[in-house]
Protein backbone atom coordinates (compact mmCIF):
# COMPACT_ATOMS: atom_id res chain seq x y z
CA UNK A 1 0.00 0.00 0.00
CA UNK A 2 2.68 2.42 0.86
CA UNK A 3 4.62 1.96 -2.62
CA UNK A 4 1.55 3.56 -4.10
CA UNK A 5 2.52 6.54 -3.04
CA UNK A 6 6.06 6.84 -4.66
CA UNK A 7 7.05 8.80 -6.49
CA UNK A 8 6.31 11.82 -4.90
CA UNK A 9 7.09 15.61 -5.77
CA UNK A 10 9.10 17.18 -3.58
CA UNK A 11 6.28 19.09 -2.22
CA UNK A 12 4.38 16.26 -1.30
CA UNK A 13 7.37 14.49 -0.11
CA UNK A 14 7.85 17.71 2.20
CA UNK A 15 4.04 17.30 3.15
CA UNK A 16 4.69 13.53 4.19
CA UNK A 17 7.66 14.16 6.13
CA UNK A 18 6.11 17.16 7.88
CA UNK A 19 3.05 15.06 8.91
CA UNK A 20 5.70 12.87 10.63
CA UNK A 21 6.06 15.60 12.92
CA UNK A 22 9.35 17.09 11.01
CA UNK A 23 9.73 20.50 10.18
CA UNK A 24 9.60 20.08 6.98
CA UNK A 25 8.05 22.27 4.11
CA UNK A 26 9.15 22.21 0.28
CA UNK A 27 12.08 24.46 0.41
CA UNK A 28 13.90 22.30 2.98
CA UNK A 29 13.54 19.15 1.29
CA UNK A 30 14.98 21.12 -2.19
CA UNK A 31 17.89 22.43 0.20
CA UNK A 32 18.43 18.56 1.30
CA UNK A 33 18.66 17.60 -2.55
CA UNK A 34 21.10 20.60 -3.06
CA UNK A 35 23.49 19.63 -0.71
CA UNK A 36 23.55 16.10 -1.90
CA UNK A 37 21.47 14.22 1.15
CA UNK A 38 18.77 13.08 -0.95
CA UNK A 39 19.85 12.44 -4.80
CA UNK A 40 16.30 11.83 -6.59
CA UNK A 41 17.47 10.24 -10.04
CA UNK A 42 14.92 12.46 -11.76
CA UNK A 43 13.79 16.11 -10.45
CA UNK A 44 11.24 15.99 -8.86
CA UNK A 45 10.69 12.38 -8.49
CA UNK A 46 11.36 11.31 -4.29
CA UNK A 47 10.80 7.75 -4.05
CA UNK A 48 10.55 6.14 -0.82
CA UNK A 49 14.09 5.54 -0.61
CA UNK A 50 14.69 9.74 -0.75
CA UNK A 51 12.30 9.96 1.52
CA UNK A 52 13.46 7.68 4.18
CA UNK A 53 17.42 9.31 3.78
CA UNK A 54 15.48 12.80 4.32
CA UNK A 55 13.52 11.53 7.57
CA UNK A 56 16.83 9.58 9.31
CA UNK A 57 18.17 13.01 8.37
CA UNK A 58 15.56 14.87 10.07
CA UNK A 59 15.37 12.59 13.08
CA UNK A 60 18.99 13.27 13.74
CA UNK A 61 19.03 16.56 13.41
CA UNK A 62 15.93 16.97 15.72
CA UNK A 63 14.15 19.28 12.88
CA UNK A 64 10.85 18.58 14.15
CA UNK A 65 7.67 21.28 14.12
CA UNK A 66 7.00 23.18 16.96
CA UNK A 67 3.73 21.42 17.31
CA UNK A 68 5.76 17.95 17.74
CA UNK A 69 7.61 19.02 20.45
CA UNK A 70 4.83 20.42 22.00
CA UNK A 71 2.53 17.32 21.68
CA UNK A 72 5.70 15.17 23.04
CA UNK A 73 6.05 17.57 26.08
CA UNK A 74 2.49 16.94 26.85
CA UNK A 75 2.99 13.01 26.34
CA UNK A 76 1.07 12.89 23.37
CA UNK A 77 1.05 11.78 20.00
CA UNK A 78 1.51 13.87 17.14
CA UNK A 79 -1.09 11.86 14.72
CA UNK A 80 -3.45 12.82 17.21
CA UNK A 81 -2.40 16.51 16.75
CA UNK A 82 -3.06 16.05 13.30
CA UNK A 83 -6.46 13.55 13.73
CA UNK A 84 -7.89 16.56 15.45
CA UNK A 85 -7.42 18.78 13.04
CA UNK A 86 -8.76 16.83 10.36
CA UNK A 87 -11.35 16.33 12.69
CA UNK A 88 -12.01 20.12 13.33
CA UNK A 89 -11.75 20.86 9.37
CA UNK A 90 -14.60 18.84 8.76
CA UNK A 91 -17.20 19.43 11.13
CA UNK A 92 -16.34 23.21 10.34
CA UNK A 93 -16.10 22.96 6.33
CA UNK A 94 -19.98 22.60 6.14
CA UNK A 95 -20.57 25.77 8.80
CA UNK A 96 -18.70 28.17 6.20
CA UNK A 97 -19.88 26.51 2.99
CA UNK A 98 -16.14 25.97 1.92
CA UNK A 99 -13.07 23.44 2.88
CA UNK A 100 -11.57 24.48 5.71
CA UNK A 101 -7.70 23.11 5.28
CA UNK A 102 -6.86 21.16 8.23
CA UNK A 103 -4.20 22.95 8.99
CA UNK A 104 -2.83 24.80 12.76
CA UNK A 105 -3.30 28.26 11.72
CA UNK A 106 -6.64 28.12 11.62
CA UNK A 107 -7.59 26.25 14.78
CA UNK A 108 -7.16 26.73 18.23
CA UNK A 109 -6.62 23.99 20.78
CA UNK A 110 -7.86 23.92 23.97
CA UNK A 111 -6.76 21.12 26.70
CA UNK A 112 -8.62 20.05 29.18
CA UNK A 113 -8.12 19.46 32.51
CA UNK A 114 -9.65 16.36 35.02
CA UNK A 115 -9.87 17.47 38.34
Amino acid sequence: MRESLFPMTTSQAANHLRSGGYDCKPQMLELLVGNGVVRPSQPDACTQGHVDLADDYLKDAELFSPYDAMCQSLGWGYANFLWAQREAAERESPKYGHPIPADDQYFVMHRCRQR
